[in-house]
């Protein structure tokens, strides 16, 4: 993997999360109440504002309503060989008072549990970011500020496939 090209491989991986509607639903809720989901994932509407999803570790100053967040990033490393292992790091987090208001059918858990179990169905074993399957590689709990909680969780791609 050339540095360049981290951009193009985070966009991949948020686009896969994004698209999974058990996700969107842990992130907004029920979307048909939302004009625009992919401007309240992404906040996109110029401003710089807004947004639940980032392509960097994002921990907001200030928060008027109480949110869900998922961040992703990706850290080349090289290996013993000529070999390139990338690190993807995920962290999924939200305000404390979020975390016991959500419930999914067949579920157990608080937000952040359902929602990292979630990424983890998409990201581990999945082949499409590398030559072999993500792996999961540890997680850890994810205290960003004092008024949220989450977990971050880390996968290896073991070497990276280049479009042909």
């Amino acid at each position: 993997m050339n540095l360049e090209e981290i951009g193009s491989f985070k966009n991949k991986i948020v686009s896969k999360l994004i698209n999974d509607s058990n996700i969107l639903d842990a992130l907004l809720g029920d979307i048909n109440d939302i004009e625009d989901p992919e401007t309240a994932l992404l906040g996109k509407d110029g401003s710089g504002n807004g947004g639940c999803v980032f392509k960097f570790e994002y921990i907001p100053d200030t928060q008027e309503n109480s949110k869900t967040f998922l961040c992703v990033e990706v850290v080349p490393q090289e290996t013993d060989g000529d070999t390139i292992t990338n690190m993807v790091y995920v962290f999924a987090y939200c305000s404390k008072n979020l975390m016991q208001t959500y419930h999914r059918k067949g579920q157990a858990g608080t937000r952040v549990d359902i929602l990292v179990s979630d990424i983890d169905k998409i990201l581990n074993g999945n082949s499409e970011f590398g030559i072999g399957p993500l792996e999961w590689a540890g997680s850890s709990i994810y205290k960003p500020a004092q008024p949220y909680y989450g977990r971050m969780l880390v996968y290896r791609v073991g070497t990276f496939r280049r479009a042909r």
